[in-house]
């Protein structure tokens, strides 16, 4: 996402959740952290997801901590937080 400050992610809700230290791994597949591993400093997570596990209301926010004074869209980038665009993940 491209932020302000250059450490904030949008995710679903359901991988956010939970106790303890959460990671960002952008870009893991098959094993793979090309982009290495970013601490979750806090979370943002919608009642409806907190309190029923609502389906609608399945999205969070993170703000992850530096690696080595390097912020996370600083290696990966930021995608504008708009509608009827691509994301720009993957291929699957």
């Amino acid at each position: 996402m491209d932020a302000p400050r250059r450490d904030l992610i949008v995710s679903a809700a359901h991988c956010l959740g939970g106790e303890g230290g959460l990671v960002f791994v952008p870009g893991y597949r098959d094993g793979r952290a090309p982009y290495g591993e970013w601490r979750v400093r806090r979370r943002f997570l919608p009642r409806g997801w907190v309190e029923g596990r609502h389906e609608e209301s399945d999205v969070g926010f993170a703000v992850l901590a530096p690696r080595g004074g390097t912020q996370v869209q600083d290696v990966v980038g930021g995608n504008r937080f708009v509608t009827g665009t691509a994301t720009g993940g993957p291929p699957e």
